[in-house]
């Protein structure tokens, strides 16, 4: 199994400002169900058994770059894609002033932006766009992360902070971006594409970090794994109208007999468990795979509160999903443990330490 490991060394790094944003259009697990059961291309049969996933998917509501009634518009990638540039950097652009401001800082007094995302594409990316936008300098160094899917949240976070120790005294602005329910396509005939309608949402976060603390958390040791043979069992593949998502029913097992062994690996450098943590961001895929989370990791059932919370009230976020998570979390010291799985199959894993008095 290939693992990278990257060991947090004696310069640590914080984090000074974190925040999160959501587009404007809120919709209901059953608005969402009815357009999806009015318009699907699947016979009667499989859409009556399909439909129960709305029901069992832990969803209560999510966020929508699109408002419910152009969801069920029929209109190609390029459109698609054009939706997910407007309105992702609008959104960063707010998550980055403020996550900046909350640093304390000014946009010129940044040197590097990491940026991630799969659900969009964009040249100039998404992180050039920002330099007009927010006046961040000419001479900014970037970094896009992109394929990363759900993983990518603790994947970009690990990388940020490489950055910071790499160069310190840096300012590393790392932001993510995710509108899946921009290609949402009511008139799908794939089975995939109708449970994914179940569980996706839409929104974006911003963390400024250097080596310069105290901060909110710091940041140590994380690790990047992919799993062998299971390139097929998780994807976005790129459709006549978007991208369209590969969900395998084995999902949920490969989490589960996976990532205990994995977290197992990882942690033991440190000699922790993943009970010796405060806290656990574990990224909220659906609830079968928090359930297999939490049963992979030896934790008592229903540990995972933060994750099922930010699931039912903003569905799945994809890679922005664990920082939505991890600002709640900030009420509380102690330390974190931030695991995520996408495509790959690829698990990530970070580790840090939350300062609520910061």
């Amino acid at each position: 199994m290939a693992r990278t490991q990257i060991p947090a060394n004696r310069r640590d790094v914080f984090a000074h400002g974190i925040a999160t944003a959501n587009p404007p259009h809120l919709i209901l697990q059953e608005e969402l169900r009815d357009l999806m059961a009015g318009s699907a291309r699947i016979e009667t049969q499989r859409l009556e058994r399909l439909l129960g996933v709305f029901a069992n998917a832990g969803v209560k509501r999510r966020y929508a770059a699109l408002p419910l009634e152009e969801l069920g518009r029929p209109r190609g990638w390029p459109a698609r894609n054009a939706v997910f540039v407007e309105t992702a950097e609008g959104l960063l652009a707010e998550t980055n002033r403020n996550a900046i401001s909350q640093a304390g800082l000014e946009p010129e007094d940044i040197d590097f932006i990491v940026s991630v995302t799969t659900t969009g594409t964009a040249i100039p990316d998404m992180s050039a766009r920002q330099v007009g936008m927010i006046g961040l300098r000419h001479d900014v160094r970037r970094v896009p992360i992109y394929g990363f899917g759900c993983a990518g949240g603790a994947t970009g976070l690990a990388h940020a902070a490489t950055v910071a120790r790499a160069f310190p005294g840096s300012n590393v602005l790392m932001q993510a971006a995710e509108l899946c329910l921009v290609h949402i396509d009511p008139h799908t005939s794939s089975e995939a594409h109708f449970v994914a309608s179940a569980l996706f949402g839409d929104g974006v976060a911003s963390i400024v970090l250097s080596t310069e603390g105290p901060g909110l958390f710091s940041i140590g040791s994380s690790s990047e794994t992919i799993i062998p043979d299971t390139s097929g069992a998780m994807a976005w593949t790129t459709g006549d109208s978007g991208l369209d998502v590969v969900l395998g029913a084995e999902v949920p097992a490969i989490v589960g007999s996976k990532i205990g062994p994995i977290a197992h690996s990882f942690l033991k450098e440190s000699g922790r468990t993943a009970n010796d943590f405060d806290t656990i961001v574990a990224h909220p895929g659906s609830l079968k795979v928090i359930e297999a989370i939490e049963a992979s990791l030896a934790l008592p059932e229903g540990t995972l509160t933060g994750s099922r919370e930010i699931l039912a009230d903003y569905g799945n976020m994809s890679s922005v999903t664990v920082y939505f998570i991890l600002e709640k979390a900030l009420r509380c010291d102690g330390r974190f443990l931030m695991m995520a799985v996408g495509p790959g199959v690829t698990v990530a894993a970070v580790e840090g330490e939350i300062s609520a008095a910061a």
